[in-house]
């Protein structure tokens, strides 16, 4: 081989790589520890982008309706126009989130009110216990081991005493730690909604830092590979965010229908949890039916075993039929791939690493796609 610059320059990126590879195997735990420190210091600004995304498509929606068609609203300054989409945007999202906490909040109060009341009843342990009794007297061997235990009671009774007074302090320790845990959340909420605002209202200035950036350090292929990619994540993130929010009003509209026809209890509380349970996909609305069986078995235990029934027929329907028309499953992402998604982002940050990470897989698994497809078309296979 010629040692001409062309070869001078791959020969260093290759010793240049293999250094950086052997930093990493020998500082792995450490670099590992530095990055979730990282990650954490940039929740903030992921909790922001999150909200601005959600936001972004109503507000441009409203800035079109009201702003674009020929009238009075068109003589407002441009400045204006965006200010007053957001307030709007802002105003509908903080008047839907009320209305459903108005709703819920009251009605899980009084559903878990019920269901200390019922719990406490002699009726229901009475029968309870005629049940056991009755399993217990058609099988002589549970019979025979249970009346040949040997339990004392004493000893049990102290051990339970004991655990309280030596539990007491971890359970101060633990308050203290959910009450910060809380603070810190409500921070990085609060900085996030101002971050967002920023980037909503001046995300034309935005991109176009963004770009002079990109323009400025890479080469024209390179710059074209990074804005492929731009419009690739902004497609697949609208996509889902559109998908999950339109599935979720669908769904819950049709638990309530079918629920309301079949005379079940507690119809609109159940079909609201499961529509705010959907929104995290796969195993969001299995959430929803939980606590819809729990709410249904206290009033009427045979109508919660055929709600399972019902939920997963719609959940057929719905999977089948609805979400592939709403939200065309542009990202393509493999079942297995959503579990990994959630299961990694739910790890690291909740509720929130789900939402992200699952359209962020999409992405990695969208470029990949075009680069197996890529190598593929070039060895005219």
């Amino acid at each position: 081989m010629r040692l001409n610059d062309e070869n001078m320059k791959k020969m260093m990126l290759l010793i240049f790589f293999g250094a950086v590879m052997l930093f990493v195997s020998l500082n792995f735990l450490d670099l590992l520890v530095y990055l979730l420190k990282l990650l954490s210091i940039l929740t903030p600004f992921m909790v922001g982008f999150a909200i601005a995304f959600i936001f972004n498509g109503p507000m441009m929606w409203i800035e079109r309706f009201l702003f674009e068609k020929p009238g009075w609203l068109k003589k407002i300054p441009l400045k204006i126009h965006r200010s007053i989409s957001y307030i709007l945007t802002l105003t509908g999202f903080t008047v839907l989130f009320t209305m459903i906490l108005t709703y819920i909040i009251p009605q899980l109060y009084e559903t878990i009110r019920v269901i200390v009341v019922e719990v406490q009843k002699p009726e229901h342990w009475n029968t309870l216990i005629a049940w056991i009794e009755g399993i217990i007297g058609e099988n002589a061997m549970i019979e025979d081991w249970i009346f040949g235990l040997n339990i004392n009671w004493v000893d049990i009774e102290k051990s339970i005493v004991a655990f309280f007074e030596q539990s007491w302090l971890e359970w101060l320790q633990n308050t203290f730690t959910f009450a910060s845990s809380l603070l810190s959340g409500l921070t990085t909420i609060i900085i996030g909604f101002f971050f967002s605002v920023y980037a909503l209202l001046q995300k034309e200035y935005v991109i176009r830092g963004l770009h002079k950036v990109v323009d400025a350090f890479f080469s024209k292929k390179s710059a074209d590979k990074i804005y492929h990619v731009g419009t690739i994540s902004n497609r697949i993130f609208s996509h889902f965010v559109y998908g999950q929010g339109v599935e979720a009003i669908i769904l819950g509209a049709i638990f309530f229908v079918v629920l309301s026809l079949l005379n079940y209890p507690y119809v609109l509380l159940i079909s609201v949890l499961i529509g705010v349970t959907a929104l995290v996909p796969m195993v969001g609305a299995f959430i929803g039916m939980f606590f819809g069986f729990l709410l249904i078995l206290i009033a009427d235990p045979i109508k919660a075993l055929w709600f399972i029934l019902i939920f997963n027929v719609i959940g057929q329907i719905e999977n089948n039929f609805i979400y592939p028309q709403v939200a065309g499953k542009a990202s393509g992402l493999p079942s297995i791939w959503i579990l990994l998604a959630i299961t990694v982002g739910g790890t690291l940050f909740g509720v929130l690493g789900i939402l992200l990470f699952i359209p962020l897989a999409s992405v990695v698994y969208a470029l990949f796609k075009e680069y197996v497809n890529y190598r593929l078309e070039s060895k005219n296979l």
